[in-house]
């Protein structure tokens, strides 16, 4: 086509562009080397601006500025272990050795020839964290500390400079480092100095740890100082105050619906399931849509119940927008398959009574686990960003998976139901969806194959199943064979009731506490229940939730073989999640 030539009539000049691009950073770096060097500079300004006598700082493991020989340079160990002495003074070898703050109360100005230092403890923030605050308060001047000297020596091309600066420490410190001074001022007071410095510093919480292992663990388990100030001002009245009974019961149940018409709306619009399966699967859809979202904005700001109400809200509107959209092809739908589409609601409303019957009749309060479980389901209920605090670990965070409790925790804040009964209403819901997801598994797509298609049908009734259409199509291509007898067939002697008992039989299997791999292994969903596991059973849920889409995905193709190695794959998981 035209687009096609249109690129290989510009194809020639990709490789000279390549060239100019490579040979213009090289030139630009080089410009680096035409210049005097940043420090050489720096040391230059000091011999000229600088009185005979004065006291400037160098920092261990860099060059320093001694100017021409007209100034005092106090040497500092920013690189030595975060403890007390290191800030405050110490003695060694019976000699008193002065500490940064004496250090900084001694000086006229402090000098930094390179991010040797500052570049390399950012990496290290559990290692240097009263360091790296000594280094914030003097960069942003609430020290008493004003910035005097900027050098700095930057690649260029055609007279444009490219800022390096940001580039790792090591890649700069040698031949081109950005050099600061910095002067002291009236507004430098050795106490201030130690309440910015030390003020609030747990020591016992500062871990000598390889930059390697602060990359796996960046928090080391604590919990950021944003998440802190989050909980400070986040507003959880509703968890004592909010609605109970029946009332909240409703308003579970409502919302909780609304998501799910609004996602069977979605669904619809944009043929995503299967007619019959679009409405099973759209309660699990809807969730996932309304919490993730939220989930991932909170790991960067805070998600109050404001915002969290106006994406529902957005979502829901959408949804049934699109629904309105599609109201007569889903009216034909409905009654073309009516009894599918009540039997998986029958399904839902009998599995959603069974788990709210087990918790409230079954389950033991009091107990150290369900009592464990409350208390991390009512730290992710109150925690507006993430992660949430751990309720056992002080100032850490939460570690266990909590991914699983975001859908229904995004609900209980919503319709803000307490924590307690928020806890029952959602091990029920996520029962009932794992059971919903089995069934519409399992169980096959059923429609009209020998009703003829009306005139003026919408077009959606040609498609109650690809399965269908696959078949429809393969029979007007192949003869038909001679009738087998009644006694032949193996349909004939198979009961009617089949592609029902599939699903229940399904269903039985992943939810059933061991079965089939043995008593020895953890419980599954029921056994979950009884135990206060919210976050296994909503683990098994999302389990089943991906492999019934990416079955979906699968009944587009003709692989039968596969789709039923799918299936006991399904029952698998399940049953030892």
């Amino acid at each position: 086509g035209g687009a096609p030539r249109r690129w290989r009539r510009w194809a020639p000049l990709l490789a000279p562009l390549v060239l100019l691009a490579t040979f213009g950073w090289a030139w630009a770096f080089t410009r680096i080397y035409t210049r005097p060097h940043s420090r050489v500079v720096a040391n230059a300004w000091i011999s000229a601006n600088l009185p005979d006598g004065a006291r400037i700082t160098s920092e261990q493991w860099d060059d320093a500025l001694p100017g021409d020989g007209n100034v005092s340079v106090t040497e500092t160990g920013p690189f030595e272990d975060d403890e007390p002495g290191k800030f405050l003074g110490r003695f060694v070898d019976d000699e008193w050795k002065p500490g940064l703050i004496e250090q900084l109360a001694q000086t006229d100005y402090v000098g930094i020839s390179s991010a040797r230092v500052y570049g390399a403890v950012q990496r290290l923030p559990h290692r240097y964290p009263a360091t790296l605050r000594y280094y914030q308060a003097l960069f942003d001047g609430s020290l008493g500390f004003d910035l005097v000297g900027d050098f700095v020596s930057l690649p260029t091309i055609l007279g444009v400079p490219i800022d390096d600066t940001g580039a790792e420490e090591s890649f700069t410190v040698y031949d081109h480092p950005r050099v600061f001074i910095f002067k002291r001022t009236e507004r430098f007071t050795p106490e201030n100095a130690q309440s910015i410095i030390v003020g609030d510093q747990v020591w016992d919480e500062v871990y000598r740890t390889s930059a390697r292992l602060t990359n796996e663990a960046p928090t080391m388990l604590r919990l950021p100082e944003r998440v802190w100030k989050s909980l400070a001002t986040s507003d959880t009245a509703y968890l004592l105050h909010g609605p109970a009974g029946l009332a909240a019961l409703l308003l579970w149940l409502g919302a909780v619906e609304l998501l799910g018409f609004a996602a069977f709306g979605i669904a619809w619009h944009w043929r995503l399931f299967p007619p019959q399966r679009a409405l099973g699967l759209a309660r699990f859809l809807g969730l996932v849509l309304f919490a993730v979202p939220p989930a991932l904005v909170a790991t960067r700001w805070s998600v109050g119940r404001v915002p969290l109400a106006a994406w529902y809200g957005l979502v829901v509107a959408f949804g049934l927008r699109l629904a309105w959209f599609r109201r007569r092809e889903i009216r034909a739908t409905w009654r073309e398959a009516r009894g599918m589409f009540l039997q998986q609601e029958a399904v839902y409303a009998a599995f959603l009574l069974l788990g709210l019957a087990i918790r409230l009749l079954a389950a033991s309060p009091g107990g150290a686990g369900d009592e464990l479980q409350l208390a991390q389901w009512l730290a992710v209920l109150r925690s507006p960003a993430f992660p949430p605090y751990d309720p056992l670990f002080a100032g850490g965070h939460l570690a266990v998976p909590y991914a699983a409790l975001l859908p229904v925790a995004a609900v209980a804040k919503l319709v803000g139901i307490g924590a307690p009964l928020g806890f029952d209403l959602a091990h029920a819901t996520l029962f009932a969806l794992l059971a919903l997801l089995v069934w519409v598994t399992l169980a096959p797509a059923r429609g009209r194959r020998s009703a003829p298609r009306a005139a003026g049908a919408p077009r959606i009734l040609a498609e109650q199943s690809l399965e269908q259409r696959e078949v429809e199509e393969s029979a007007a291509s192949v003869p038909t064979p001679e009738p087998a007898s009644a006694a032949s067939s193996p349909m004939a002697r198979r009961p009617r009731l089949w592609p029902t008992l599939v699903p229940l039989l399904g269903a039985g299997l992943a939810l059933v506490p061991g079965l089939p791999a043995g008593p020895w292994r953890e419980p599954g969903a029921v056994g979950a229940l009884l135990s206060g596991g919210l976050a296994q059973v909503g683990a098994l849920m999302l389990v089943a939730g991906a492999i019934t889409l990416a079955l979906e995905a699968m009944r587009r193709t003709d692989r039968r073989g596969l789709r039923s190695s799918a299936g006991v794959l399904l029952l698998w998981l399940l049953t030892l999640a």
